[in-house]
Order: C-alpha cells, then structure tokens, then sequence
C-alpha cells in the first residue's frame, strides 16, 4: 500500500507540472496485470495522462493538435478508454470505476477548444462522445456525344465541419447504460446524467442534409453534364442539451440545429421514452422543449422548426402519450397528464398561439390544431373514455374545453375572428360540438351539459 501511494504521489506531481514550449508530456501509471496503455503525440504542447489500477485495462490515446489534455483514470477489470484529438486546445477527460465500461471521446476535424469528460460508475456502461464532424459528398461528371455517354469521372469530396468551445459531459452510475453525444457548431452544451440501469441517452447537436443537383452544358445531346452530391451542414450555434435519468430502460433523443435552441429530458421509473428534435438555420432558434416523466412506459415527442417556439410536457403515470409539432413562431403548447392511457397532441403552425392540455384519469384523449394566430385552446379533462378536440384556424379566438366524467365528446371549430367558445360537460356519455365558419366575427357560443346522454350542437356563420 505504501508502495502505491508514493507511485500515485509520484504521477500527480508529475502529470500537474508546467509543460516546456513547443514539447508534448506524457504519463502512464499502471497498478496490477495485464494493464495496457498507448499514447501517440505529434502535436505541440499536449498532455496525455493514464492512470489504470486493476487488471486487463486498456487505454489509447491520440493527439495531433496543439495544446491538447487527455486524462484517463480506470479502477477496475476490463474497462476500455479511447481518446482521439485533432484540434487546438481540446481537453478530454474519462473516469471509469467499475468493470467492463468503455468510453470513446474523439474530437477531430476542424474541432477547436472543446472539452468532453466521462464518469461512470458500475459495470458495462458505453460513452461516445464526438465534437467535430465531416461533410462527405462526390462530383459526377458525365460527357455525352449525340445523347451517348462517351466518359463519366466521379471524384470524393470532403469538408471538415468544426466544432468551437463546446462541451459534451456524460455521467453514469449503474449498469448498461449508453450515452451518445454528437457536436459540431458553436458554444454548444451536451449533457447527460444516468442513474439506474440500461437507460440510453442520444444526442446530436448539429445535422447532415442531403443535397443533390445536376447541371447540363451543351445542346442537342452533346456536352457535359455535372452532378454534385453529399451533405450540407445544418450547424447548432449556443444550444443546449440535457438530459436526466433514474430508473431503467428510459431512452432520451435529443436533435439540435440552429441557434439558442434548448432541450430538456427527465425521466425517473421505467421505459419511459423522450425525443425532442429542434431544426432550424442559423437564423432560427430560440425554441424551448422540456418533457418529465415520472412512471413507466410514457411516450413524449417534441418537434419544433420555427422560431421561438415552447413546448412542455409533464407525464405522470403510465402509458402515457404526449406529442407536440410546433413549426410557426412564438407559440407556447403545454400538456400535463397523470394517470394511465391517456393520449394528448397539440400541433401548431401559426404563430402567437396558446394551447394547454391538462387529463387525470385513463383513457382520455386531447387534440388541438392551430393554423391561425393569436388563438387560445385549453381542455381539462378528468375521468376515463373523454375525448376533447379543437381546431383553430383564425384569428384571436379562444377555445375551451373542460369535462368531468366518462365517455364525454367536445369538438370545437374555430375558423372566424375573435370568438369564443366554452364547453362544460359533467357526467357520461355527452356530447357537444361547437363550429364558427370563416368570415365570422365576435361570436359567442357556450355549452353546459349536466347528467348523461346529452347532446348540444352549436354552429355559426
């Protein structure tokens, strides 16, 4: 033991000293058997450290950069670090207590001044993280003589997609868990912590589009035709990405391109699943999408392609659905739910909208839909077997919806201007439906339903 603290003593005064300039440091510490280290400097400036206690550890690590930190530390059997840098001043950190875990952290073309750490605790737990990404593509050109081809080439193309000061951050406690984050852009924020077991987390900040286009120069059949593919970058520009999870088997997927853009998952339980997906260019942005879920077995799907944009999702129970489409601008969608087997979906294409969905129960189903602007749509529901539907696609109209019971229907239709339409239904089996066509204006419809097997019917022009 005296042995080892001195040795490890020994490591940190020497991993922590001031690098000469123009000179690369590099530290391995290894306690136990069968350990293997491997690092590869043809950089400037770099530090590469490895400490591994334990048995059958494996560390590799690469840098080509300048003014780079990798740091690995392994307590434990089997586990696996691999670090790989290409850029300016990146720092990569991975700590593995446990058996059987691995990390992979590789920051490389173009990638400049980002930073990915890794802790996880337990057994057979997977990181990968990836700052930096690379547009592939390739350029045909086919020549044609009197509508023949007479030769064809077609040459690789590649871009180097950088990633700046960015962090990816993953922390995992438990077993099985997998964590995957992907970067390319701007001051972006990946982060990820997982406790429990066989939970998995994704996340892509920065997407590849496909893009293709053909060209002819000539006439009559003859001359050269040219056709480029690949992708194009769709990078994320100060977004953030968090994700937390308790529990087992939760799934979190998080898609990030434009600017500002911020995603947050929680889930605590068991099988719960969230995706959120915010695209944009570079001048769109500002959404906001936040799902928790506490149960098992909820489902939440979050998509936003406009503007300033918010969405939230609170699931409570089991076997719940969420969805929300946002693609205008400036709308807020809220959707509570707690019970079992309720379903609500909320999508939005206009903008200045407002729709909020609250369901206690099991079985319930809210829907609204709004094209306009300016709207306002709300439905309470608690029972079982409710169903609540609205449609806006006006301007400055107001829907809502609440009911109290079982086996109740309330659909309302907006298509006019500034009007205003309530449901009340408290009991089973009623229904009601309300309908203000276009070219309406200021109208006013209001439906109260007390009891079982009533029907009220409302329409104006």
């Amino acid at each position: 033991m005296r042995n080892i603290l001195l040795a490890s003593a020994a490591f940190i005064a020497l991993s922590t000293g001031v690098a000469m300039a123009d000179t690369n440091d590099a530290y391995i510490l290894q306690i136990g058997e069968a350990n293997g280290a491997t690092q590869d400097q043809s950089g400037t400036s770099n530090k590469a450290s490895a400490f591994q206690l334990g048995g059958a550890n494996i560390s590799s690590q690469t840098q080509t950069g300048a003014n780079g930190n990798a740091d690995v530390i392994q307590l434990g059997v089997s586990n696996t670090a691999t670090q790989t840098q290409a850029g300016s001043m990146n720092n990569a950190v991975a700590v593995q207590v446990g058996k059987g875990n691995s990390a992979t952290q590789t920051q490389m073309k173009g990638s400049s001044g980002n930073t990915a750490a890794s802790l996880q605790l337990g057994e057979n737990n997977t990181v990968t993280q990836t700052q930096g990404a690379e547009a592939t593509g390739s350029i045909t050109t086919k020549t044609y003589l009197f509508g023949r081809v007479i030769g064809s080439n077609t040459v690789p193309t590649s871009i180097a997609v950088p990633s700046v000061a960015s962090a990816a951050v993953a922390v995992q406690a438990g077993e099985y868990n997998a964590a995957t984050q992907s970067q390319f852009g701007v001051a972006n924020l990946a982060g990820s912590l997982q406790v429990g077991a066989s939970n998995s987390v994704t996340q892509t900040q920065g997407t590849m589009k496909p893009d293709s286009s053909t060209i002819f120069l000539g006439a009559r059949g003859t001359g050269i035709e040219i056709t480029t593919a690949g992708q194009i970058p769709a990078p994320a520009f100060a977004s953030a990405a968090l994700a937390f999870q308790m529990g087992e088997d939760n799934n979190a997927g998080q898609t990030q391109s434009g600017t500002l853009q911020n995603a947050l998952s929680v889930q605590a339980g068991y099988g719960n699943t969230v995706t959120q997906s915010q695209t944009g260019h570079i001048l769109e942005g500002g959404n906001s999408a936040t799902a928790i879920q506490l149960g098992y077995q909820n489902m939440a799907s979050q998509s936003q392609t406009g503007s300033g944009n918010n969405g939230l999702a609170l699931q409570f129970g089991w076997d719940n659905t969420s969805s929300q489409t946002q693609s205008g601008s400036s709308n807020e969608a809220s959707i509570l739910q707690a019970g079992y087997d309720n379903t609500a979906t909320q999508t939005q294409s206009g903008q200045y909208n407002a729709a909020s969905a609250a369901q206690f129960g099991w079985s319930n189903t809210a829907t609204q839909t709004q094209s306009g602007s300016s709207g306002e749509a709300s439905i309470l529901q608690a029972g079982y077997d409710n169903t609540a539907t609205q449609t806006q696609s006006g301007q400055y109209n107001t829907a809502s919806a609440a009911q109290f019971g079982w086996d109740n229907t309330a659909t309302q239709v907006q298509h006019g201007a500034s009007g205003d339409a309530k449901v009340l239904q408290v009991g089973w089996d009623n229904t009601a439906t309300q309908t203000q066509k276009a070219g309406g204006t200021g109208n006013v419809a209001k439906a109260l339903q007390f009891g079982g097997g009533n029907t009220a019917t409302q329409t104006q022009k």
